[in-house]
């Protein structure tokens, strides 16, 4: 329907030809020409007003800007038949009267300037605000180097010098658009200036043969050369009518990278600008004050507007910034609170499994006990031997739950890695098949580290057997140890990290090796690429957790098919220390006839641990409730030379009991026995100076052991 009406507005064309044919009088012709030349010009308008109003974002405002400049053409025309064809008298050739003109320039160089960017109308308005300086400068020039100097030479040049410039300005514009049309940054920019260059092109030739006729063959508004400010806006108002919003999404357009040296120019130049503009209108002061100052207040008000858009944009991007940072946080948090909570249901899944088959032999042999009680001595005590089988290995799977929670005792002291390797190099042979060579690489002069000894050796273990694990046909196993230097670009590229000397024990193998999927997964409790029964899933677990809580880092790096290389970084303690031959320790005598106080909130660990001191010879008085401490301790009468306690109690913590003991019996001696402690008795988990403990689960030979030491070498709990 629209394209019939813009092809009905060539009407307007057919009666400007027959009013040149028809009528007679010059001043009627004049009249019909500019009446149907203001109307071609407001159907260009309605109908970019058209296409503005179909459209979207940047065509939108593309269309919009049209409408506007040829609602100012029209309004200018308008102004040109007023004088001509009402008052008689010739249009007044100075500054302002080209202001319209320049109204219908300002709002086509600024559609040339849109682009596909950040702002969805395509509209930049601290560009726009350049465009405004620029074109003051442009205008102050002209009015001092052209129109002053036209005018002292005479009205012919005037309108000479007002021709030739408007004419440049439409064959610039014609080439600017041509030039987007091919090379612009979109495909829709390139669209709708491909339009635009055909209206430029036909509207720049048609007006220099108008302007040349007016200007040197004195032609009228009423003779057949003002048909070329007729046929460029019915060219204009079909290229608006026929324009369709695309239906695809327009391509992305990459953003421009920040480049500091263009940022410098444009602020120098954003700078120079105002100056420019405050030089010139000094100059055309002495000839229109109101040009000066109007043009100075401009650049000032377009300078002061341009700062405040950019710290506007500042700041706005700084409030995007922090919300997309605060996005990431949560969705980060999602993320790692997502993976806990299969790590925690792998975990579970696999304790769940192991102390069930723990819990399934106990509970057999324990039942065929009581069912046999006449069994033959074998019998019973192949049961109970499997009963303390099954035991042990509930034991060890907590123990290596609680250092892969970095919640196990550590008893560190200053050790020497090589002299550690050197200690279990026979038992690691052990675990090797003979189709794997251990090559060993010890650092000579390798720094001290502080350590519990035995964690590092279990360390060292479960490094080696996954390393023979990876290599079922064999290959070769490297034990290697370094003093590195981790610096600050590696703390910050690895999380927990501390720059500074450490000492490096790596393990490396040349076996089947790990994608990047495994290695995301390898310190996971329980996650497990080997066969069913073949591994537990807490070796690599466990490691993690005793290096962290030693105060160290591990990394891993493996390539599929090329092996793997485990490297443990321990932070240094001090210089070299050379391996000392260990003595053999005496072991201490298991009875004795001194007085013990156990306090023991669980009744079961309570009766075991008094009938295995009552067997040693002990006397033993028991704490049922931990509150009756001092009242017990009172009415005994007698000397008390030890308590044993949990650390962890309902009623009251085992530190706290020992306080309240102490003052009654200051010299009692105190040994702790827990199977998980809290920051009561240990501090990163490690034991607090001149604390005795005992580790549950405990044998009766463990704890009547440690009960003898804390007797004999009176270890006693700090007030």
């Amino acid at each position: 329907m629209r394209r019939r009406i813009a092809r009905a507005a060539w009407l307007l064309l057919a009666l400007q030809i027959g009013a040149f044919l028809l009528l007679r009088s010059q001043e009627q012709r004049s009249l019909a020409s500019n009446v149907i030349q203001v109307l071609c010009c407001f159907t260009a308008a309605a109908f970019s007003f058209s296409a503005a109003w179909r459209s979207r974002d940047l065509a939108r405002t593309f269309w919009g800007l049209f409408f506007l400049a040829f609602l100012a053409y029209g309004t200018s025309d308008i102004v040109w038949t007023y004088y001509e064809n009402w008052l008689h008298a010739t249009v007044p050739s100075s500054p302002i009267s080209q202001f319209l003109y320049l109204c219908y320039d300002a709002p086509i160089v600024m559609a040339l300037f849109l682009r596909e960017g950040e702002d969805p109308s395509g509209l930049d308005w601290q560009r726009s605000l350049d465009f405004v300086q620029m074109l003051l400068v442009a205008f102050l020039l002209y009015y001092d180097f052209l129109f002053l100097r036209a005018v002292e030479a005479g009205p012919h040049s005037l309108d000479v010098m007002e021709q030739v410039t408007t004419n440049a300005v439409n064959f610039i514009l014609a080439g600017a658009f041509l030039a987007r049309s091919y090379w612009g940054r979109g495909s829709l920019v390139r669209s709708l200036s491909r339009r635009m260059a055909v209206y430029f092109v036909v509207y720049a030739f048609a007006a220099s043969v108008g302007d040349y006729a007016l200007t040197f063959i004195k032609t009228n508004s009423g003779s057949w050369t003002s048909l070329a400010w007729t046929v460029p806006f019915l060219v204009a108002t079909m290229l608006a009518a026929g324009y369709e919003e695309p239906e695809e999404h327009p391509e992305e357009v990459a953003p421009v990278d920040w480049n500091e040296r263009r940022f410098l120019w444009k602020s120098i130049g954003l700078a120079i600008v105002p100056l420019s503009v405050w030089a010139l209108a000094l100059r055309a002061g002495n000839h229109d004050r109101i040009i000066a100052y109007g043009s100075v207040i401009v650049s000032l008000a377009c300078y002061g507007a341009h700062l405040t858009i950019s710290q506007h944009r500042k700041q706005r991007s700084v409030l995007a910034l922090r919300a997309s940072e605060e996005r990431y946080r949560l969705l980060f948090q999602q993320l790692v609170q997502a993976e806990k909570m299969q790590a925690i249901g792998r975990l579970a899944g696999g304790v769940a499994h192991d102390f069930n088959n723990v819990l399934t032999i106990i509970m057999g042999y324990a039942q065929q006990l009581i069912d046999f009680p006449d069994a033959k001595p074998d019998v019973v005590q192949n049961n109970a031997g499997q009963i303390i089988t099954a035991s042990n290995r509930a034991a060890a799977l907590t123990r290596q739950l609680l250092a892969f929670g970095r919640k196990q005792v550590l008893q560190p002291s200053i050790v020497n890695l090589n002299a550690i390797i050197v200690d279990v190099d026979k038992m690691l042979r052990r675990l090797i098949s003979e189709n794997v060579e251990i090559v060993t690489r010890p650092a000579p002069k390798l720094g001290a580290i502080k350590a519990d000894p035995g964690q590092i050796e279990q360390v060292l273990l479960n490094l080696v057997i996954n390393a023979r694990d990876a290599m079922p046909t064999g290959g070769t196993l490297t034990l290697e140890t370094a003093n590195v230097e981790l610096d600050q670009a590696y703390a910050d590229e690895h999380a927990g990290v501390r720059p500074g000397p450490h000492v490096m024990l790596a393990v490396s193998d040349t076996g089947v090796g790990m994608g990047a999927e495994t290695q995301a997964h390898i310190f996971e409790p329980f996650f497990t690429t080997k066969e069913t029964g073949k591994g537990s899933g807490l070796g690599l677990a466990t490691v993690y957790g005793v290096v962290q809580q030693s105060g160290g880092h591990i990394s891993v790096y493996s390539e599929p098919g090329r092996g793997s290389t485990f490297k443990v970084y321990l932070p240094r303690a001090g210089d070299v220390i050379e391996p000392q031959a260990v003595s053999p320790v005496q072991q201490p005598a298991m009875r004795g006839k001194e007085t013990i106080l156990v306090a023991e909130d669980d009744e079961q660990v309570r009766d075991l641990a008094v009938a295995i001191l009552k067997a040693c010879g002990y006397m033993v008085l028991e704490l049922e409730h931990a509150n009756d401490a001092e009242r017990v301790c009172e009415h005994h009468g007698g000397e008390i030379d030890l308590l044993l306690t949990d650390v962890v109690m309902r009623e009251v913590s085992g530190p706290e009991l020992a306080r309240r003991v102490q003052k009654v019996l200051p010299e009692i001696r105190v040994l702790f026995m827990s199977g998980y402690t809290d920051s009561a008795i240990v501090h990163q988990g490690v034991l607090d100076p001149g604390i005795a403990f005992l580790p549950k689960p405990f044998t009766p030979a463990t704890l009547a052991g440690r009960v003898r030491q804390v007797l004999d070498k009176e270890v006693r709990v700090s007030s």
